[in-house]
C-alpha cells in the first residue's frame, strides 16, 4: 500500500495544479483489509477523486461486486468517491447507489453491453439530457468500423472486436444475432447480418431499451480489462 502514496504523489507533482488527478483502485489484492489504508494514502497524496471497483484483484471479474465497502470509504473521506463494478442495468445502479450511498458512478462493460444505460442512469440522477439520437446496433457497429478504417490492423482484428462486443450485448441484440455472426470473417458482413436481423425483428432504434435492463446478465462474458469512463 505504501507505494500508492509514492505513485500518486509523483503524478500529482508532475501535473499543473489546475489539472485534477483521479485514482482508480480495487477493494484490495486478495482481501479487502487494506482498502482504508490505500484510499487514505491516495487522498493524502493529492487525488482529486477516487474510483473504487467493488472487487479484489484476486476476484478478477467474478461476481459479485461489493458496493457496501465503497460506501464505508465514502463516509470516511471528504473527497468524491466513485462506485464501479457490475452496474449492468438500471436496477443494478439503484442497488449500487443504495448500498454505497455514492453520488458518482463509473460504467465499464455495462455501457458496452447496453449503450443506452448511461442515459438511463443520467435520467435517474435527474441530469438534463439532449434528445436521444435513434441508433440501431448495426449503426453502432458500422460507426466503429468507419472510425477504425484508417488504422492499419490485421484482417481479423475488427471482426474479432465486433464479435466480442456482440457477445457482451446478447441481451440487447436480436435473438440469435451473436450465433449468426460467429463464423463471419468480414466486418461489413457482420454489420449487414445484424442489420438484417434487426429489421426482421423490428428492433427499436435505441429507445432506452428498458427491457434489457430488467433481464439477468448471466450470458455476459468478462473482459481482460475494464474500460474507463468519466466519473462526473
Amino acid at each position: 500500500p505504501a507505494r500508492i502514496y509514492t505513485l500518486v504523489d509523483a503524478v500529482r507533482r508532475a501535473l499543473p495544479p489546475a489539472v485534477p488527478l483521479s485514482v482508480k483502485l480495487r477493494l484490495g489484492w486478495d482481501t479487502m483489509d487494506a482498502i482504508d489504508e490505500t484510499t487514505e494514502l491516495a487522498a493524502a497524496a493529492g487525488a482529486s477523486w477516487i474510483t473504487i471497483h467493488g472487487r479484489t484483484r484476486a476476484q478478477g471479474y467474478r461476481p459479485p461486486a461489493y458496493w457496501r465497502p465503497i460506501g464505508a470509504v465514502r463516509r470516511r473521506l471528504s473527497l468524491p468517491i466513485v462506485a464501479n463494478g457490475d452496474i449492468w442495468s438500471l436496477d443494478d445502479f439503484h442497488r449500487c447507489r443504495d448500498l454505497s450511498g455514492c453520488a458518482h458512478f463509473m460504467l465499464g462493460r455495462g455501457a458496452l453491453a447496453d449503450p443506452t444505460l448511461p442515459r438511463q442512469i443520467a435520467a435517474a440522477l435527474g441530469k438534463a439530457l439532449p434528445p436521444s439520437r435513434p441508433w440501431s446496433w448495426a449503426q453502432r457497429m458500422q460507426r466503429l468500423v468507419a472510425l477504425a478504417g484508417s488504422r492499419p490492423t490485421r484482417p481479423t482484428f475488427w471482426p474479432g472486436r465486433l464479435k466480442q462486443w456482440a457477445k457482451m450485448a446478447q441481451l440487447t441484440l436480436p435473438a440469435g444475432a451473436y450465433d449468426a455472426i460467429t463464423r463471419l470473417a468480414d466486418a461489413e458482413a457482420i454489420v449487414a447480418t445484424v442489420a438484417r436481423m434487426e429489421e426482421a425483428a423490428g428492433a427499436p432504434k435505441d429507445a432506452g431499451d428498458e427491457r434489457a435492463s430488467r433481464r439477468r446478465r448471466s450470458v455476459l462474458p468478462p473482459l481482460r480489462s475494464n474500460p474507463a469512463s468519466a466519473p462526473f
